[in-house]
């Protein structure tokens, strides 16, 4: 039995969110990434975005190959 993913209709919703988020944090966080607080409070602002859209890449990547590795077996 063959199970038909239609990424078309998930890969929206999922950059829909990424760019939510992003423009959530750097609107909270105007400030520090202007480099307010300081240099080392900007670095730490710019990580934890890469941090927090890196990781949940990497846990979109896993839930896709999973799924893409089901349907081949």
């Amino acid at each position: 039995m063959k199970i038909a993913y239609r990424l078309y209709t998930v890969v929206p919703k999922l950059v829909k969110f990424v760019d939510h988020l992003t423009n959530w944090y750097v609107r909270m966080n105007r400030r520090r990434l202007k480099g307010d607080g300081g240099q080392e409070d900007c670095k730490t602002a710019l990580e934890t975005l890469f941090s927090v859209l890196y990781t949940m890449i990497r846990m979109m990547v896993r839930v896709y190959e999973d799924k893409v590795v089901s349907v081949q077996l």
